[in-house]
């Protein structure tokens, strides 16, 4: 039957599509999660840095406190002439 090599090869070319049309829309589904990954990631890591900055800033704050008490105590133990 030559028609039947003719089908079996169209088959062929049709389940290749087929395959090569599912690995383009899973290259396309990972390529999307990765991009979500990716944003969730640097707002993750954009919130801490605030959080870290706002530490800092607390910490040189009381740090400035501190030393300011320290310069008054320091200040009423000396003796005044």
């Amino acid at each position: 039957n030559p028609g039947a090599g003719q089908y079996s090869c169209r088959s062929c070319y049709v389940d290749r599509a087929k395959v090569e049309e599912e690995e383009m829309k899973l290259e396309v589904e990972m390529a999307e999660r990765m991009s979500a990954i990716e944003a969730y990631n640097k707002k993750k890591i954009s919130k801490q840095r605030k959080e870290n900055n706002d530490l800092k800033n607390m910490l040189i704050g009381t740090l400035v406190i501190i030393l300011f008490l320290l310069l008054k105590v320091v200040d009423n133990m000396s003796p005044t002439c």
